[in-house]
C-alpha cells in the first residue's frame, strides 16, 4: 500500500467530517433525542438502559423474564437474566 501526501487525504478527511456533521445533525432531531428529553434521560446510554428496563417490565407483565448479554447489567432491573461471556 502506498502512502498519500497531506494533498490526497485533505479531500478525504472534509468528506468524512462532512459525514459527520450529518449523522450528528440527524441524531440531533431523532425520536431518541425527543425520547430523551422526555424522560429526562442524559445519554444514549441512559436511553438503552431506559429502554431495557421497559422491555422487562413488559416481559414481567406477560410472567416471562428479560435475557440479555452483561452489556445490559448498566440499567437493567431484576429478575433480567444475564449471559456472561
Amino acid at each position: 500500500m502506498q502512502a498519500m501526501d497531506n494533498d490526497e487525504l485533505a479531500p478525504i478527511a472534509i468528506e468524512i467530517r462532512s459525514r459527520l456533521e450529518k449523522v450528528m445533525n440527524s441524531l440531533s432531531e431523532s425520536p431518541c433525542r425527543s425520547r430523551m428529553h422526555d424522560e429526562g434521560l442524559g445519554d444514549y446510554n441512559e436511553l438503552h438502559g431506559y429502554l431495557i428496563r421497559r422491555a422487562a417490565a413488559t416481559l414481567a407483565n406477560l410472567g416471562k423474564h428479560a435475557l440479555g448479554w452483561e452489556e445490559n447489567l448498566d440499567g437493567s432491573p431484576p429478575p433480567t437474566l444475564i449471559i456472561q461471556w
